[in-house]
């Protein structure tokens, strides 16, 4: 990817805080749900990365405009609702149409991944109406940014493109004319691409950083340990009692917030498996693999989250067996002891000078694939990580509920995430007013409970997964 792309829009919303200290104060100690947030906060910087800064939609702003817009009365009748062990939910601004547009049809790409006839189910959504008017608004939508990206590129605007977009537009112009063929900037396949980096980007980052932010809540020593490594190299913003500035964020590189990125893409497994086609007959371990055949490699399980199979070195390929001989391109494996615990330092390493270091092959992780057909938008996942992950621990305290069985990775007995409601009980205390209470919350798949303890206020934090 161009470095040139890895720039997003923050939300000011993100910047400030002012999503979760608002509805901290209208809730009152009240659970809330917040994974709709950075789930909203990921789809808007994966939007402004796709179309560029001329992107003037967003999810964020009509979210925080509708709660802070609520008058005393509302706020009233909002507690009023259900008992003090409740979750409220807050009201949603009106998304414009074409964002609302791709979050029906990432909803529809989820159920379509776990359905056996993919192909058939989706002509059979697409007669739907809300279906089928998401699908028309994305598609106008993305043909007219293509033909501005054309445009552009005609009026010589291709030295410096501004987007995922010009970028997809100007491979394609480079692309044919190495290959002596006239361009298609608006084939199935390109339109598809577009969409699919605004996809895979937000889902899959709105899901991991969720993820982060209950593995730091429930290992606080870690999440202390980065607050610190934060407050040191950002002393100036501490000082001045700021947030650290996007510029500051990503243009350091701080041991503790890499190691906590790698260890969350690690545990948190957001993409399941990475598929390739085999190009050629081929062998892997002694195994035949036809042409044509697809080849899934798992993102978690053994060598990643569990440890390694014991392989007979005999049957590895020559240019494998070089490749761990020289050790710099195939990292080692994980030690068995604790490879399932999330653990930033196992990606720490004292340098030379003594000084604490990221090293980024400590391990195998395989989050965005390898090679020339890794994730497009790896940078900008990693760019993304930085920014939020540093706004929200300068910002927020994540505390883990007293009660042992509350803060669950919920599994079936298989070992697989288990689709149960989950209702259980947690004491949580205000430690800007003293209010101590229980909370009662219940969510669908994964329930994710910790406390937020801000400047303000402290809530119960609740994210979907």
């Amino acid at each position: 990817m161009s470095p040139v792309l890895c720039c997003i829009e923050v939300p000011p919303s993100l910047l400030s805080g002012i999503v979760w200290r608002t509805k901290a104060r209208i809730s009152d100690g009240r659970p809330f749900d917040a994974h709709e947030d950075i789930y909203h906060f990921a789809l808007d910087a994966m939007s402004g990365f796709t179309f560029g800064h001329g992107f003037n939609f967003g999810t964020t702003l009509p979210t925080t405009e509708a709660i802070s817009g609520m008058d005393t009365t509302a706020q009233k009748a909002l507690r009023s609702t259900g008992t003090k062990e409740d979750p409220l939910s807050f009201p949603h601004g009106k998304l414009p149409d074409v964002m609302w547009a791709f979050m029906e049809l990432t909803e529809l790409v989820a159920y379509l991944l776990g359905n056996p006839f993919p192909h058939l189910t989706w002509a059979y959504v697409l007669r739907k109406p809300a279906s089928k008017k998401a699908y028309q608004i994305k598609e106008d939508y993305i043909q007219g940014e293509l033909k501005q990206a054309v445009q552009r590129l005609s009026e010589g605007g291709a030295e410096k493109p501004s987007s995922a977009v010009d970028y997809i537009v100007s491979r394609e112009k480079a692309m044919t004319e190495k290959e002596g063929r006239k361009p298609d900037f608006f084939s199935r396949m390109i339109v598809d691409e577009v969409f699919g980096i605004v996809y895979t980007g937000h889902e899959t980052t709105g899901t991991m950083l969720s993820w982060a932010m209950k593995y730091l809540a429930d290992t606080p020593g870690a999440q202390s340990q980065l607050r610190q490594a934060l407050h040191t190299r950002f002393a100036d913003a501490r000082a001045a009692g700021r947030n650290p500035t996007v510029q500051e964020i990503t243009s350091n590189q701080i041991p503790w917030l890499e190691a906590t990125i790698e260890e969350s893409l690690r545990c948190s497994a957001t993409a399941p498996t990475i598929d390739r086609v085999a190009k050629v007959d081929t062998q892997i371990l002694g195994y035949r693999i036809p042409k044509g055949v697809v080849v899934s490699q798992p993102c978690s399980g053994p060598s990643i989250t569990t440890p390694a199979f014991d392989i007979d070195e005999a049957m590895r390929s020559p240019t494998s067996l070089v490749a761990r001989r020289d050790g710099d391109l195939v990292p080692s494996n994980w030690p068995r002891e604790g490879i399932s615990v999330w653990n930033p330092e196992r990606w720490l390493v004292r340098g030379s000078s003594g000084q604490l270091e990221f090293n980024p092959k400590a391990g195998p992780q395989v989050a965005f694939g390898l090679g020339t057909r890794g994730c497009y938008g790896k940078r900008l996942t990693y760019v993304e990580s930085r920014i939020w992950i540093t706004l929200l621990v300068w910002n927020f305290e994540f505390l883990p509920l007293g009660a042992p069985d509350l803060a669950v990775y919920c599994q079936d007995d298989n070992g697989q995430r288990a689709e149960r409601l989950l209702r259980s009980s947690a004491r949580v205390e205000c430690k800007g007013c003293g209010l101590v209470q229980n909370s009662r919350t219940c969510a669908k798949v994964l329930t994710v409970l910790f406390s937020i303890n801000s400047i303000d206020h402290q809530v119960s934090y609740m994210p979907r997964l």
